[in-house]
């Protein structure tokens, strides 16, 4: 961090910073008052929107994501919360997250804050956009590593296919319409919902972080997420699909034609197409050592996702 920088960060907190260190890519800063991250603003415009639905959401009680503290213009700063990111692997975690996940929607629904923009990069264009890349990925495989591009070759087709269907569904079902919907009833989503971004404290709590990608949008596309990231870890159980459905419906009750999106959401092969898009063009985050062994369970357990997507299709 440069001494301007410092400076800056120094005056945002009203004390002075005793050091500063890299902290999972961003920087933790050190000071009388305690530790705090810090992270450079990407978006203006979307920190002030952001801002004002925090404090909404605050005032409508939802307190389980850290206090903001930020110049408006450089950086965004918040308390470290001491203790570890949640695991999906981990149940209790994943149970944890999808309650809280079920009250962040409750209390995030019409909320008054205005839109800071027209619409952009929605749950369906995101689905759009991922199935293309997945494409490319494919059709351009013998540029990447040897493993990965054998892996492609032998089973791009086949999730690839799988995701063409589940558009198709999606699109007979009129998802866009939902997500518009969403959209125009100022309902909350974070839409990033990886294990990391939730932090379990000292005490258990289970905290939300990182909001730079929320939006008014749809939120069944969070549940979604946490489904699928949820379920790939544990086998595709149906048990734990009833299981976390049940907790969020307990506080977030899903409509009929919600549940149908969701079931064919979950036939869209997303953790799939995300690893293996993110290896292939070396996104920052996806290393081989940990992201291909990732997606090697993801193919070996396409037989148990396909059972699971059976199952809860009967139900």
């Amino acid at each position: 961090m440069k001494e301007k920088d410092l400076l800056r960060v120094a005056d945002v907190l009203g004390t002075p910073v005793w050091g500063v260190e890299p902290f999972r890519r961003i920087w933790r800063v050190r000071t009388s008052r305690g530790d705090w991250v810090a992270k450079p603003v990407r978006h203006v415009t979307h920190l002030h929107w952001w801002l004002w639905v925090d404090r909404e959401m605050r005032m409508r009680g939802f307190h389980l994501m850290p206090q903001i503290r930020t110049d408006g213009k450089r950086w965004v700063l918040t308390p470290l919360i001491p203790g570890q990111p949640a695991s999906y692997k981990n149940l209790s975690d994943a149970r944890k997250a999808v309650r809280q996940l079920a009250w962040f929607h409750r209390l995030g629904n019409g909320l008054q804050t205005r839109s800071y923009h027209q619409g952009e990069y929605l749950l369906e264009e995101r689905l759009g956009i991922r199935l293309r890349e997945f494409y490319r990925t494919i059709t351009t495989s013998e540029d990447t590593d040897h493993e990965l591009a054998s892996l492609i070759k032998a089973y791009g087709p086949f999730f690839y296919q799988a995701g063409v269907a589940a558009m198709s569904r999606l699109n007979a079902l009129e998802l866009r319409k939902w997500v518009k919907r969403d959209r125009r009833l100022h309902r909350l989503a974070h839409r990033d919902l990886a294990s990391h971004n939730w932090v379990t404290d000292t005490k258990g709590q289970l905290w939300l972080i990182d909001f730079e990608t929320a939006d008014y949008d749809s939120q069944l596309g969070d549940v979604w997420q946490l489904m699928s990231r949820t379920l790939s870890e544990h086998r595709w159980s149906p048990d734990i699909y009833r299981m976390l459905l049940a907790e969020y419906e307990s506080i977030r009750p899903l409509s009929a034609g919600e549940k149908t999106l969701l079931i064919v959401l979950l036939s869209f092969p997303n953790e799939v197409f995300r690893e293996a898009v993110g290896l292939a063009q070396e996104k920052r985050g996806y290393v081989l050592v940990k992201s291909l062994p990732y997606l090697k369970q993801l193919i070996r357990d396409r037989e148990h996702w396909q059972r699971f997507l059976e199952t809860i299709r009967s139900w």
